[in-house]
């Protein structure tokens, strides 16, 4: 959008609509903080949470987070950063109390797609950063971050088959639900 020469419409583009994409991404890293202590307390997993969420949660945030120090992005780096720490610190907790095969698939996804970020990372700062300008890099880097985040919001879509035997959707936790939605 072109502001031309108003400066409110330049705050407004330049700061006010960032900063509600850092409120919007922090709600959705702390939606899942209620589920997740209240299983923690119960000492076993609600319905409503899924690991597999968290083991996407964390590398699609460090993705960003790179992302966003590539093209000197506060407002994506920093909110980033602790959607990074929060899921790792949901993954650590939900992954020990999860079945042996869901835990073996959240480790598996973690690690898949935290090692595609640091690999396109490193082709991007290496070998595409000096190609047209480092745009070529930080398209490599920003595509590899839309695939993961449409992994992290399928990811609750995981469960639908639990949801649909038993005609129950407790496994959808309606925070995270509606953090995504918005």
């Amino acid at each position: 959008m072109q502001c031309g020469d108003s400066q409110a419409c330049q705050i407004i583009i330049d700061h006010v609509i960032p900063f509600l994409g850092v409120f919007t991404g922090l709600t959705i890293y702390l939606a899942p903080w209620k589920d997740v202590h209240a299983s923690l307390r119960l000492g076993t997993l609600l319905d409503s949470v899924n690991p597999l969420v968290f083991s996407t949660m964390a590398p699609n945030c460090i993705g960003w987070v790179l992302y966003g120090m590539y093209n000197q992005n506060y407002y994506v780096a920093v909110p980033s950063f602790l959607g990074y720490l929060f899921g790792t610190y949901y993954l650590l907790i939900t992954g020990g109390m999860s079945s042996p095969d869901r835990q073996r698939l959240a480790i598996r996804t973690y690690l898949g797609f935290i090692s595609l970020v640091f690999v396109s990372s490193i082709v991007s700062f290496i070998s595409l950063s000096t190609l047209n300008g480092g745009s070529v890099g930080k398209q490599l880097v920003g595509w590899t971050c839309v695939l993961i985040l449409v992994f992290m919001y399928a990811s609750p879509l995981t469960t639908m088959w639990e949801v649909l035997k038993t005609r129950n959707s407790a496994s959808i936790g309606l925070p995270l639900a509606l953090g995504k939605f918005v």
